[in-house]
């Protein structure tokens, strides 16, 4: 695979955690530049390990992970969204508080990272090396996250605190379409 056929496979992978990312910066408290990097940092680490971890495991192993991953992607993703958008039409405090605890910050790493087992596991068919591809999509990934966390607040600034509930949806969409896919 060419330089650019990564790029692009590292683009597909961020989508996910772009969004999550976005919807991490429409949350009404103040996020500083610190927790900003963190959180492209965590999605970018998980992307890039997600990869090695599934060349490693290969396609026999990752015939019995596959069968729960999607499952496990969408039960986060859908937990996490509703709770924002049920606290945001009550009035209460969204879920996504700043800084994110580290543990819904691992789980959301996670729950977008797992769709790039497979790419991992299909680099080991193909006899891809995985390191460097891995780099690049880990890179790639925490652009793209940090690039969501500053969209996500543009559009907080611009239309006030029920951005939340879009937030919510989006997460949820983004588990319903790992579910489907």
């Amino acid at each position: 695979m060419d330089f650019f056929e990564i790029f692009l496979i590292g683009v597909a992978l961020s989508m996910d955690a772009f969004a999550v990312s976005a919807a991490c910066g429409i949350s009404p408290k103040k996020m500083s530049l610190r927790h900003a990097l963190e959180i492209a940092a965590s999605f970018g680490f998980f992307q890039m390990a997600m990869p090695i971890a599934g060349w490693w495991m290969g396609e026999a192993i990752y015939g019995l992970v596959s069968s729960f991953s999607k499952w496990t992607a969408f039960a986060i993703l859908a937990a996490v969204g509703s709770k924002m958008i049920f606290d945001s039409l009550r009035g209460e405090e969204p879920c996504m508080v700043m800084p994110l605890p580290f543990k819904t910050l691992m789980m959301l790493s996670v729950a977008t990272s797992l769709d790039a087992l497979a790419v991992g596991v299909s680099f080991s068919i193909v006899d891809c090396p995985v390191l460097a591809p891995s780099a690049m999509i880990g890179a790639t990934t925490f652009t793209l996250s940090l690039a969501g966390i500053f969209a996500g607040k543009a559009l907080e600034k611009s239309a006030g605190g029920k951005f939340a509930i879009l937030g919510g949806a989006v997460l949820i969409g983004i588990g319903v379409k790992i579910l489907l896919f």
